[in-house]
Formats: structure tokens, C-alpha cells, sequence
């Protein structure tokens, strides 16, 4: 039997499969922007308003689009500290609509926010996904448990 742990023969099949793996596994994953529509609204530190109830009306708040800079409308203030920048601080509140079709059912389903600034929590439907500490790093969540199929989320 020949010996197949020639050097040039690993790189090669390892170069293939590098190569290979994005037409196999291409149908396998979907995509979705999520940038568009985010509703915001700039709370009172502590306040609790039932923000991440599916039935909070929201119909008030501003339409932006990600990434948002809430605060860069605000006056600069050199007399403050913190990790605002001479810019006001305070908490932020971002809600997004979206469908899931029935035919998703069995998928899993995962958000990914390429930066939240600063510490953030994420919910959906009323559930707690987790918080995440800092601003300059990704976090993703598993939406799969919570997601209402055919209805808005």
C-alpha cells in the first residue's frame, strides 16, 4: 500500500478541503441584515419600563438605522469623565420588529451584534439572552427557544 503522509500530498488535501467547504456546505447558512428599522429610545438611567415586553408600545420612538451614535447629537461637556467622551452618558433602548417564517421551524436561529457600546442586554419576547461587558467585541445569541414562528417578534 502506498505511503499517502507525503508533505506535498497534506498540503494538498488540506488545500482542497479548504477550498471544497464553501460550495459544500453553501444553502446550509442564512444571512439576514439587520441594520434597517431599530426603534431608540434614550431613557432615564434605572428606568424600568417594560422596554423588552413584546407588547410595549413603541410607536413613539425614533426609526434609526445601525450602527447608531445616540449621543454624538449631544452638547460636549470637558468637565465630564466616563467613557463617553466628554459626551453625555445614559442607557439607550434599540427594539427591532422582525417575522420568522413557520418553514424555519427546526433551524437554529442565532443573532450576531458586531458591537454594542458599552455593556449591554439583549432580549426577545421577554426573555433575557444575556448581557455583554464591553463595547468593542462581538456577541452572539441563540434566538431558537424564543422565536414565535409566523408572528412578530
Amino acid at each position: 500500500m502506498p505511503d499517502f503522509r507525503h508533505p506535498i500530498l497534506e498540503c494538498a488535501v488540506v488545500a482542497c478541503t479548504l477550498v471544497l467547504c464553501p460550495f459544500i456546505c453553501r444553502g446550509q447558512r442564512v444571512v439576514e441584515d439587520f441594520d434597517f428599522d431599530w426603534k431608540f429610545s434614550k431613557v432615564e438611567q434605572n428606568a424600568e419600563q417594560g422596554f423588552e415586553l413584546a407588547g410595549f408600545d413603541d410607536s413613539g420612538w425614533e426609526v434609526v438605522q445601525t450602527p447608531h451614535d445616540w449621543n454624538i447629537k449631544d452638547d460636549f461637556d470637558l468637565t465630564s469623565s466616563g467613557s463617553a467622551a466628554s459626551l453625555p452618558d445614559g442607557i439607550g433602548w434599540y427594539r427591532k420588529w422582525f417575522k420568522v417564517p413557520s418553514s424555519m421551524k427546526g433551524k437554529n436561529l442565532t443573532i450576531l451584534f458586531d458591537g454594542i457600546f458599552q455593556t449591554s442586554d439583549v432580549y426577545i419576547n421577554g426573555h433575557h439572552l444575556g448581557t455583554h461587558p464591553y463595547g468593542f467585541t462581538s456577541v452572539h445569541y441563540d434566538l431558537t427557544p424564543y422565536i414565535e414562528y409566523g408572528k412578530e417578534n
